[in-house]
């Protein structure tokens, strides 16, 4: 005899090669067809602070701070979530008069890269494209949800600072896990500052040209709020996870 029959299993583990075999049994006896395989998918649950994100060619650590799941390092991404590339390292001319997202490493150094991650544009953040499918830019509301988890802006920075210890290291306890970095921005008018001394981190939140974004220092335990002067300044960008990046 011949013809297709179908069974459900249930109970199977993720990721795991199961073998099998038809067979048919009648008054004649029993006949057994050839020993064949599946495999089931891989386990498709994320687990915050345990799973990482792999998002243009990059796995990024997951950390869990209260109620909310962030990416444990800095954006370095080349290209939005559609694809599209972003223009980068553009000349200081350029960057100063663009409109376009735009992003760029710290005096172009790859070393500076791969410690820090990019700095982006807010023409870059505004595209709503900056952040892994299912993560997003954080708006101020979620910065300030932070920082109130770990006790105020006045003593949220030394929690979200990376620790001597931490490769890479900076002057805080990073007893929240956020591993914050003294990236340093580039400036409106194309020139790089403060490289480990200042970390800056975009948010999604404007108001007509303004936009806000967090700061923390060398010198400071706290977690300064402030609004950007300039679409133009190139910051860091931290990705929360969420539904979209809107």
């Amino acid at each position: 005899t011949s013809g297709a029959f179908t069974g459900n299993l249930t109970g199977l583990t993720a990721g795991t090669t199961y073998y099998f075999t038809a067979f048919a049994t009648n008054a004649g006896g029993t006949a057994y067809g050839d020993t064949l395989s599946f495999e089931t998918a891989a386990s498709s649950l994320f687990t915050c602070g345990t799973s990482a994100v792999t998002f243009d060619g990059h796995d990024y650590a997951t950390v869990e701070i209260g109620s909310q799941c962030w990416l444990a390092e800095n954006l370095r991404s080349t290209s939005y979530n559609d694809g599209e590339m972003i223009p980068d390292d553009v000349y200081n001319e350029e960057w100063t008069t663009t409109t376009q997202g735009a992003t760029a490493l710290y005096d172009g150094s790859e070393i500076n890269g791969t410690i820090f991650g990019r700095l982006y544009n807010w023409y870059a953040v505004n595209t709503s494209k900056l952040c892994p499918p299912g993560w997003q830019v954080p708006d101020d509301a979620q910065w300030t949800a932070l920082t109130d988890h770990l006790g105020g802006e006045s003593v949220a920075g030394e929690l979200m600072k990376s620790s001597a210890s931490d490769d890479p290291s900076w002057n805080g306890s990073n007893s929240s896990g956020f591993s914050g970095l003294p990236g340093g921005l580039r400036d409106g008018t194309g020139p790089y500052y403060q490289l480990n001394s200042f970390g800056y981190w975009w948010s999604r939140s404007s108001d007509a040209d303004s936009t806000w974004y967090r700061r923390l220092s060398s010198t400071s335990d706290g977690v300064h709020r402030a609004i950007a002067d300039s679409p133009q300044l190139g910051l860091s960008v931290r990705c929360i996870q969420g539904t979209s990046d809107r």
